[in-house]
């Protein structure tokens, strides 16, 4: 008898914003989503678990940032607001590339996986501004063990300007 199992797990996107000045102007886009769906064919043999982490394809989200004035400086934090979790989940998050900016743009960190939580954690930081940075996710946790549900959560991007 095979046992049918089923984790179809969806990730919402949010952004908010935030600036030290209040005559500055800022904005932030993603483009993109991932949404796994995890099911007992990911199961190589019986009595074994779900190999993991599940990860998505490096580009699936693509976040363009425009700040003002341009050569502002920002940071991108990252949380998660979750809708219907799992606490065994842990969802991660990097920058796989440094996207396009102007002559003397900048973005450093974020390229090594961290986990996002339902607090602010700082992502990467930069100057200027930035097109077509890429993200990358990462989930662990997923076990045969778990009830078979539909879990959800929002991943929120956070613009700092500095």
């Amino acid at each position: 008898m095979k046992k049918s199992f089923c984790i179809p797990l969806l990730l919402l996107f949010a952004v908010t914003l935030f600036t030290s000045e209040e005559s500055s102007s800022q904005s932030i886009s993603i483009s993109g989503g991932w949404s796994p769906s995890v099911s007992s064919a990911n199961i190589s043999d019986a009595g074994l678990d779900f190999s993991s982490p599940f990860t998505s394809a490096g580009t699936v989200i693509a976040m363009n940032i425009d700040v003002n004035p341009n050569n502002s400086r920002y940071r991108i934090n990252v949380a998660r607001s979750d809708v219907s979790w799992n606490t065994s989940f842990e969802l991660q998050v990097r920058r796989t590339s440094d996207g396009n900016g102007p002559p003397a743009s900048q973005i450093s960190g974020g390229t090594s996986f961290i986990t996002i939580t339902t607090g602010n954690t700082v992502f990467f930081s930069g100057r200027r501004d930035r097109t077509e940075v890429d993200i990358e996710y990462s989930l662990e946790g997923v076990s045969a063990t778990l009830p078979a549900a539909i879990y959800s959560t929002t991943v929120v991007y956070t613009l700092v300007q500095l």
